[in-house]
């Protein structure tokens, strides 16, 4: 490549930097410079209460033990893994030192940084020309698929019979991903850092590129495990189709040698799954309907699939196109593969890439030549031209989902501020609890007890979707908020699970018409304009021991 080539694509790489970590960004900015006088913006624009269990994990990232105190369990034991990227993220915050927000949004606007040329030099890997490769990595970057038709036909009718998986998992697309969550952009960058290193062995014949990708694929796996079970499947997969479809025996080294290096997570958490399950979070996280799927890679699957009928009608399969193709088709049956992935759902990740290369191949490799293939030497410039057009059109045509997911976070920000916000005088009582001794669980609603741990370093009764005790807790908070209940049955209540505060806001007040100034068990420490604190009394035992609640 020429210095003047080369510098054109530095340029050109270096744009689409600039162009992603703006977009992923307009969420983010928006919520900050367009809050309601009366919220604080807590700095989140989606997966709110997953953010802030990670939130938790990260605020106790000042001692070194790997196994943490999971304050959403209420005066359960609680005892969690810590994870190593949040323990990583969480270290960070408490040396620089930065808040857990900035620590959060630093880390994400970081691994977006790093994967826009970590995603060339993957193209770069499996196409040849400039050209492929920089439409390669926009597809990678910005696409996304056709999600964006079946959503505007609900905006417009009210009617939505699925949600693709472009506009609805942000482990769908890499853009999605970049917009919201840090370890899933960092998991990203390692997905095609592994991938991008193993071909780089198998195409140079040496094995330290796959040393230094099984390297990576250990880090993958103390950061998102189940891309790095994927990741292992999908290069078994393609090294029995190498021996056996092609008799190419050459992948065989650098997989071993990546997976005697990367497997030792897999054997970690097996582990820990027989011998200390419930350090491990097991919320379950089940895959939408195929055609969710399909609908959210519509393009580049339609794309892929004209490339592979080309290469089976032609007899012309690459070690590359086998390699694709196992990926392709090994993370599709993996997306259904409960119980053995508990959290299929999230195998999605990393898909887009083998998608967008084959797109790529498709284009550059099938359509132009079958447009231009017969162009004579004099009509050269038209060809040219195509060459361009093409390209830009199959672009043009994976865009609308990645603005649709811009306009529809901006939506939710600009219609449910208080989604993502809390009022200032709720803040400020989280703040008050923050100063008191830990080691109490508060009992408050759902929404103020998923910023508790976060914000106070307390445990809270109720705060977390998905974990087991979640219905149960929740309606004993009703029944405690209930005028129904006794004294004695809301003393006990909060004597046996360990209740030092009870948080009464605005959501408490919608359990039930109980009002605690009228308990003498309760004393008021706190109170603003909207929100009142009670300390729990639990020292005397007034009352007949109840068992109700």
């Amino acid at each position: 490549m020429s210095n003047r080539r080369r510098n054109r694509t530095l340029v050109f790489i270096l744009f689409v930097v600039v162009v992603v970590v703006f977009l992923t960004n307009i969420p983010l900015m928006y919520g900050y410079l367009n809050q309601p006088p009366h919220l604080k913006f807590m700095g989140i624009v989606a997966g709110v209460h997953d953010t802030n269990f990670y939130f938790m994990l990260m605020i106790q990232a000042d001692g070194w033990s790997p196994v943490l105190h999971n304050y959403f369990m209420g005066s359960g034991t609680g005892a969690i893994y810590h994870g190593l990227f949040w323990f990583l993220l969480g270290k960070a915050a408490h040396v620089l030192p930065i808040s857990d927000v900035a620590a959060f949004q630093g880390a994400r606007i970081a691994a977006t940084l790093l994967f826009v040329p970590v995603a060339y030099w993957f193209a770069s890997r499996f196409l040849e020309s400039s050209a492929e490769r920089c439409t390669a990595l926009v597809l990678i970057t910005l696409g996304a698929g056709a999600g964006w038709a079946p959503m505007l036909l609900y905006r417009t009718t009210g009617t939505l019979s699925l949600f693709p998986a472009d506009v609805a998992t942000p482990e769908a697309t890499p853009f999605f991903t970049m917009m919201t969550f840090p370890h899933l952009a960092l998991a990203l960058v390692l997905v095609a850092l592994c991938f991008g290193l193993v071909e780089t062995s198998l195409s140079t014949q040496k094995l330290w590129p796959a040393a230094v990708g099984g390297i990576c694929g250990a880090f993958l796996g103390f950061v998102h495990a189940v891309n790095l079970v994927v990741l292992c499947a999908v290069l078994g997969a393609f090294l029995v189709a190498a021996v056996l479809f092609l008799r190419d025996s050459r992948p065989v080294k650098p997989i071993v040698v990546f997976g005697i290096l990367s497997v030792w997570p897999i054997v970690y958490y097996l582990y820990l799954v027989l011998t200390k399950m419930a350090l491990l979070p097991h919320i379950a996280e089940r895959s939408p309907s195929p055609l969710s799927y399909i609908v959210g890679f519509a393009p580049l699957a339609i794309l892929s699939l004209i490339y592979v009928i080309h290469v089976i009608t032609e007899r012309a399969w690459s070690i590359h196109d086998v390699f694709l193709v196992c990926w392709v088709a090994v993370n599709s049956l993996l997306l259904y593969s409960y119980p053995l992935l508990l959290q299929e759902a999230r195998a999605v990740l990393g898909l887009h890439l083998p998608l967008a290369i084959l797109s790529t191949r498709g284009v550059f490799r099938v359509i132009l030549p079958w447009l231009y293939g017969n162009t004579s030497d004099a009509a050269d410039g038209r060809k040219k031209i195509g060459e361009f057009v093409i390209p830009a059109l199959v672009i043009a045509l994976t865009l609308p989902s990645t603005f649709y997911n811009i306009f529809e976070r901006v939506s939710r920000l600009r219609d449910y501020p208080e989604s993502f916000s809390l009022m200032h005088a709720e803040y400020e009582a989280l703040g008050f609890l923050h100063d008191l001794p830990d080691g109490s669980v508060v009992l408050s609603g759902e929404w103020i007890g998923n910023y508790v741990p976060r914000l106070t370093r307390k445990r809270a009764w109720l705060g977390l979707h998905g974990v087991d005790s979640h219905e149960t807790q929740l309606n004993q908070a009703k029944a405690f908020f209930s005028a129904r209940t006794s004294a004695a049955e809301r003393y006990d209540f909060l004597k046996r699970n360990e209740i030092g505060y009870v948080y009464y806001g605005m959501d408490e007040r919608k359990l039930g018409n109980f009002d605690p100034e009228t308990a003498e068990f309760l004393e008021p420490v706190f109170q603003n304009s909207t929100v009142r604190i009670y300390r729990f009394r639990g020292e005397e035992e007034p009352y007949a021991r109840s068992e109700t609640i």
